[in-house]
């Protein structure tokens, strides 16, 4: 007899037979991972660099310790991305037996995170040794540090615990970054060896392109894989990305498809504010929509590129108008773009005040499209905004009037305008009137004067910066003071000094809060009190004062 199975119906049988079979699950791993080189002789350029690598480690592996003087206790690698510096170290270090431990930018690099990552590789004994059975330490560990120029204020003491941890540790350590001129990598740089590497020839990327694509199952010719990678810098891994993007169903890949791809995938890749800030006036013809997303290449440089050039713009005018009147319609032009640039900085302020971030478009109209149509013509590069020098002076300016302010608030009383349209004027000319009059016999004079309003030599610098602006004879007098004076008047400053300024490094005393705007608002009279007696500690002249006033308190 057959099985219940086989009795069944012929109509279920012929059901069963007609089932399609299960799809192959689709393999969506980044062809950059999937092809990543697993031995040296896979990866692409650089040759002798990695041959260096591999001699450092033999020289490591001989003096751990760094006996050697010309032997770096660790190696920094440094090149654009997407050239394979993170795999190349990984290759070698694997190729010589070590286990690789790698920490980037996603990762908590701080002191701490890398005292506790130096203390759990001390026993060099890794999950893999267990995973197998073995007894531990039959492994060595090696530490990857890539994007060490990405180390941000997050990872506070970071940057000097590497280096302490490269000066102490008794395994490979290879840091990687992408900026070797960055101040932080540049300190970095005196304790490794120093490895640059650079992008590999285009011929070279396109060996690996070929096996990949064969791989893949599709073809793609020699000349379209070499331009491929020109137009990506040699950058594989973004080569790799897009063409698993563009894989093509039909299994081929002409160059008229790559370069068609290529004009969509690059338009706005490659650009900065300072190339799209001309366009709104070249090209003011183009869809808004185009010119809108110009101004998304940098909203907030875009619109001051716009604003310092705009002036200067050889604007085109109808044919025929007699000079006169092309001049008039220029200037008619240049007031309507002036007041739409007015309009823009109002939009703005409402976007930065009150996060109205769904107004950015119409900021973008009014600051750079509309000022690019009402001058539209030719414009070379635009010149560096001025107004980001202004903003920098202005804000070192407010900075210096807020701390002179604080240290003299136990004196003054009064806002800050108040101090900088009366005290500072006053104070500039008794400071200075001593020194022209007498010079170096002037400077006592000029010291107890600094010291009954609390005042440093920064102060009385401040005072002379910010005293240029108001004043027209103000630079002449300035300038009239002579340069031994000034070293003088610095050197007796420092001397009288010298006690309160260790005081100060020792931590033994802390300022009294800087000066705010709304300080006599906000302070009481117990936080005055408390302030003035502060400032008497730390002040030499005042300490003996300060002193009796609290011996003849406890008298009382």
């Amino acid at each position: 007899e057959g099985s219940p199975r086989e009795g069944g119906s012929a109509a279920a049988r012929q059901i069963e037979y007609n089932r399609p079979e299960p799809k192959k699950q689709e393999d969506n791993t980044l062809w950059a991972e999937k092809y990543r080189p697993l031995t040296v002789e896979h990866l692409v350029g650089n040759k002798g660099k990695v041959e260096q690598i591999k001699s450092w480690i033999r020289a490591w592996q001989v003096s751990p310790s760094g006996g050697d003087k010309d032997h770096k206790r660790a190696v920094l690698i440094s090149g654009p991305p997407g050239i394979g510096k993170t795999t190349a170290a990984r290759v070698v270090l694997q190729g010589f037996g070590f286990d690789v431990v790698e920490l980037n930018a996603s990762d908590a690099r701080s002191k701490k995170a890398l005292q506790a990552c130096a203390e759990d590789l001390v026993g060099n004994t890794s999950i893999a040794d267990f995973a197998a059975g073995g007894t531990g330490g039959t492994k060595r560990m090696a530490l990857i540090m890539d994007e060490v120029d990405g180390m941000s204020s997050g990872d506070r003491g970071g940057m000097q615990e590497l280096i302490a941890l490269i000066k102490r540790t008794k395994m490979p350590v290879v840091c990687i970054c992408n900026d070797r001129g960055c101040q932080k990598v540049r300190a970095l740089a005196n304790h490794c060896l120093d490895l640059a590497f650079v992008r590999p020839a285009p011929r070279e990327v396109v060996l690996t392109l070929r096996r990949v694509a064969k791989t893949e199952g599709y073809s793609v010719d020699d000349a379209v894989l070499e331009k491929l990678a020109e137009s990506c810098n040699s950058d594989i891994r973004q080569v790799l990305n897009m063409l698993q993007i563009w894989r093509p169903r039909n299994a081929n890949l002409s160059a008229a498809d790559v370069s068609k791809n290529m004009a969509n995938a690059f338009k706005d890749i490659s650009v900065g504010a300072f190339d799209v800030a001309g366009k709104f006036f070249r090209e003011a013809n183009t869809p808004l929509d185009t010119r809108i997303r110009h101004y998304f290449v940098d909203s907030s440089m875009c619109p001051l590129l716009v604003q310092e050039s705009y002036v200067g713009v050889n604007a085109f005018m109808p044919d025929g108008m007699a000079p006169a009147q092309r001049e008039a319609r220029r200037m008619a032009r240049i007031a309507d773009a002036a007041q739409s640039i007015v309009e823009a900085d109002v939009v703005g302020c409402r976007i930065m005040s009150d996060q109205q971030w769904s107004l950015a478009p119409l900021h973008g109209v009014l600051a750079c499209a509309r000022p690019g149509y009402l001058l539209a013509g030719p414009l070379g590069r635009p010149g560096f905004p001025s107004w980001l020098g202004k903003n920098s002076t202005m804000t070192k300016r407010a900075r210096l009037l807020r701390e002179f302010g604080g240290h003299m608030q136990a004196q003054a009383s009064g806002d800050k305008a108040e101090i900088r349209q009366a005290y500072v004027p006053a104070l500039r000319t008794k400071l200075l009137a001593p020194l022209l009059e007498r010079g170096s016999d002037g400077i006592p004079e000029v010291i107890a004067l600094l010291d009954e309003y609390h005042l440093s030599k920064d102060d009385f610098d401040a005072i002379m910066e910010l005293e240029l602006l108001s004043s027209p004879g103000a630079k002449a007098s300035v300038a009239a003071l002579p340069s031994a004076v000034k070293s003088t008047l610095t050197r007796k400053y420092n001397q009288a000094h010298a006690a309160f300024k260790k005081g100060l490094s020792s931590g033994g005393m802390q300022l009294a809060e800087r000066y705010t705007e709304d300080a006599e608002e906000e302070g009481g009279e117990e936080e005055e009190d408390a302030e003035a007696k502060i400032i008497k500690k730390v002040v030499p002249k005042a300490a003996g004062k300060a002193k009796a006033g609290g011996k003849a308190k406890a008298k009382k």
